[in-house]
């Protein structure tokens, strides 16, 4: 559920990853004045366009940054939010995890 953290969350570089990375090493990341939009050049093939046959993407020549999306409005605060409440929910799979005989997985 990125849209509950991220206005526009993006892929590789976007408002995401690039918060998440302000948070975690802020050293790491550029200031967002120096990212690009994030704009990308499209396979032409209509099978992965339509997702059902998947490519491997060749950063540099899909994207003029290597970003696929916009980082603009990325900050330390929305990865905060957005990396704590992700760890508590693997937190509490991992707990309810615990409490199940690996026999015993099914209803």
């Amino acid at each position: 559920d990125n849209e509950k953290y991220f206005s526009e969350p993006g892929d590789h570089a976007g408002e995401m990853e690039t918060s998440n990375i302000m948070y975690i090493n802020p050293d790491l990341a550029l200031p967002v004045t120096e990212a690009g939009d994030g704009q990308t050049r499209n396979f032409k093939l209509k099978a992965i366009k339509e997702g059902w046959v998947w490519a491997q993407r060749e950063w540099t020549k899909i994207s003029d940054d290597t970003g696929v999306g916009n980082p603009k409005h990325a900050t330390r605060e929305k990865g905060k939010k957005f990396l704590e409440a992700v760890t508590n929910k693997i937190a509490d799979f991992l707990v309810e995890l615990d409490g199940v005989r690996l026999e015993d997985l099914y209803e």
